[in-house]
């Protein structure tokens, strides 16, 4: 079930279907244990004793929030989205999926036209963090985009290497920072 819907919700975003996106997130949000938690079933047995309903794992759950928030902030309904955004920061503190929350939470900030809230959650996202890149590259755009500073922008990705440097990807993730200021320099130019 929990498959299917982010299945149709994936369609109707990418086709701009936002209503019907939405509608199948709010049904999401009604399912046993997405929008509180509930106490797992016994084995085999699923919500409220019938069995064969699985309940949502805090990563599928914290997505069903993710659209939710962002299929509010493309509609243009930036309060909405900023309540579920909050709920889902206290609904999922200190799991994995908060740090994605507060990536998304830094995009709305981006929507109202906060450049330095939007810097300020990024920085929340530490190094133990698997989307610890994913915050320091959009950190790095940031500053690109926003705020002109191409050495800040490098900056990052410098950071990056010197934090992994064995790591290939974080070789390329610097070339290719430094390609895109080359690329708008010949843009520019022209």
């Amino acid at each position: 079930m929990h498959i299917c819907t982010h299945t149709h919700t994936h369609t109707h975003t990418h086709t701009g279907e936002w209503k019907q996106a939405l509608t199948v997130l709010q049904s999401a949000m009604k399912l046993p244990g997405v929008s509180a938690k509930v106490e797992a079933p016994a084995p085999g047995r699923g919500a409220g004793g019938r069995s064969g309903n699985k309940l949502p794992t805090p990563q599928e759950r914290a997505q069903i929030f993710i659209h939710l928030a962002t299929v509010h902030s493309q509609m243009g309904q930036m309060p909405e989205a900023a309540k579920i955004i909050q709920e889902a920061k206290r609904e999922f503190y200190g799991l994995p999926a908060h740090a994605q929350i507060i990536i998304v939470d830094a995009e709305l900030a981006l929507g109202r036209g906060d450049v330095h809230n939007a810097l300020k959650l990024l920085q929340g996202v530490g190094p133990e963090s698997p989307n610890y890149i994913k915050a320091r590259v959009a950190a790095a755009n940031i500053h690109l985009t926003h705020r002109h500073d191409k050495k800040a922008y490098i900056h990052y990705f410098e950071k990056l290497k010197e934090r992994s440097p064995d790591s290939v990807a974080s070789y390329c993730m610097l070339a290719e920072a430094y390609m895109r200021l080359q690329a708008q320099i010949l843009k520019s130019a022209l």
